[in-house]
Formats: C-alpha cells, sequence, structure tokens
C-alpha cells in the first residue's frame, strides 16, 4: 500500500526536519577532518621513512617538521646489531645454513633503498661467492659461529650409528635430508652422512642420494677442517675413518 504524503505544515515540518540532520552531519564531518589529519601509511613508517605532519596553531598551520617513528622492532633490530658485530668480527669463521662454512672479510654499510644498513661481507672460497648479511638480521637468519670440540666429537660419534632410513617414499625422505642440510646444524648434517652413506658390500647409491651425501659430507668436513685447524684433505680422512668404523 502506497505510504501516503503528509499534507500543508506536516509535510515542511519533516522537510525542516531533515534539513537540520543533514546540516549537522556535515558540520560534524567538517571538523574531524580539520581535527584529525590522515595518519601516515603504516607500512611506510615500519619501513623507517621519513614522513611530515602539521601542527595546528591559533594562526593557521605551522611548517612542516620532520616525523620519524621509532618502534620496537627498529630498537630491537639496532641492539641486535650492536650485539652481533660483537660477537663476529672480520677474519672469523662463520656458518651460514645455506652455504656452510664461510670467513667473514669486512664488516661494511651499504645503501638499499634510500636506507643505510650494516652488512656482513662474507667469503666463501671454495665456492668462489661473497655474501653480503645484514647484522641485525644474521640472527634470525640463523648465521652461527662455529661448532665446539665437543660437539664436533659428538657429530663424529653420530657417525658411528647405524642408519635410521624411514619407511616412506624418496621424494619425502629426500626433502627432510635438504632440510636437514640447510638447517645449518651439525648433528643434523652428521645424521644425513650416516644414513646415505654406503659400504662396498652394500647397494649403490642413486644419482640424487649422491648428491645429497656428498653435500652433507662437504658441509660436515668443511666445518671439522675449520675447527681442527687441517686442511680439506686432513679433514676428510678423519671423517673417512669414522665411517670405515661405523656399524654395518
Amino acid at each position: 500500500m502506497p505510504m501516503r504524503r503528509p499534507k500543508g505544515s506536516a509535510f515542511f515540518g519533516v522537510i525542516f526536519v531533515l534539513y537540520s540532520l543533514m546540516s549537522r552531519l556535515v558540520l560534524l564531518l567538517v571538523n574531524r577532518t580539520v581535527s584529525h589529519p590522515k595518519l601516515p601509511d603504516p607500512c611506510r613508517l615500519q619501513a623507517g621513512i621519513v614522513k611530515h605532519d602539521r601542527k595546528r596553531t591559533e594562526g593557521g598551520l605551522a611548517p612542516l617538521r620532520p616525523f620519524v617513528p621509532v618502534s620496537r622492532a627498529h630498537v630491537r633490530g639496532s641492539q641486535m646489531s650492536k650485539s652481533k658485530k660483537n660477537e663476529f668480527r672480520p677474519d672469523d669463521f662463520v656458518v651460514y645454513p645455506a652455504h656452510g662454512v664461510g670467513r667473514i672479510v669486512s664488516i661494511e654499510e651499504q645503501e638499499v633503498a634510500g636506507l643505510r644498513l650494516e652488512m656482513f661481507v662474507i667469503s666463501f672460497d671454495k665456492d668462489k661467492m661473497t655474501l653480503r648479511v645484514p647484522t641485525a638480521r644474521a640472527s634470525e637468519i640463523g648465521m652461527r659461529s662455529l661448532s665446539t670440540p665437543d660437539l664436533i666429537d659428538r657429530a663424529l660419534e653420530t657417525l658411528k650409528g647405524k642408519a635410521r632410513v624411514k619407511r616412506a617414499m624418496w621424494s619425502r625422505r629426500a626433502q627432510e635430508y635438504e632440510q636437514k642440510i640447510h638447517s645449518g646444524d651439525l648433528l643434523s648434517i652428521a645424521e644425513v652422512v650416516r644414513d646415505l652413506h654406503r659400504c662396498d658390500d652394500q647397494r649403490e647409491q642413486s644419482y640424487s642420494e649422491r648428491q645429497l651425501y656428498e653435500a652433507a659430507l662437504d658441509r660436515l668436513t668443511r666445518e671439522v677442517a675449520a675447527v681442527g685447524g687441517l686442511d680439506e684433505g686432513g679433514a676428510q680422512k678423519r671423517v673417512g675413518e669414522v665411517l670405515l668404523t661405523r656399524a654395518a
């Protein structure tokens, strides 16, 4: 049923009320816009990009002044950068999870996307590669110091154990082995060497098994050499002798 239209003064009364409500709403929106300027983009604040804000004064808007946000993450990052810089020094050997043992050549500053970042410059001589790692992210990435001699002994003792091969498809096992190799954990790497090592009277390794075995063995021998002050040949000999005495 169609709504009846108010007649006479009642109709104009309704129009007046609607007009008053609309006027108050417009004034409210204008006041909120002037009193609360648009906040800076939080993503750009987290990136540390300098913003500007305006401050209202009695005579109008004050000149632009720099606004530099300081977050807890930024403070923690600065503290971490100082601690890592003190922990690692040039010429120190370190272990980078994705590449193994490397040597810190220097600590330098580099400009990235307009920001000044402090970097560890790490050289991997055997791979003929140089890597730059932000000092503030070294711990997050998993970069660590060389293992202690006691941990080296534990890793070599792991090689003497019996292979523990899971009953699973090779593709899944290969993925687990690869994760262990790139974890940077020395004992996990030793487990891969132990599980994939083959004696003369055992079946030969497949191509993919051989690739993973050599990668894990290379990571292990490099750290054994760096900790024990041996050359690569001496470290390979030490690891090889342990593998010969392992349980069948």
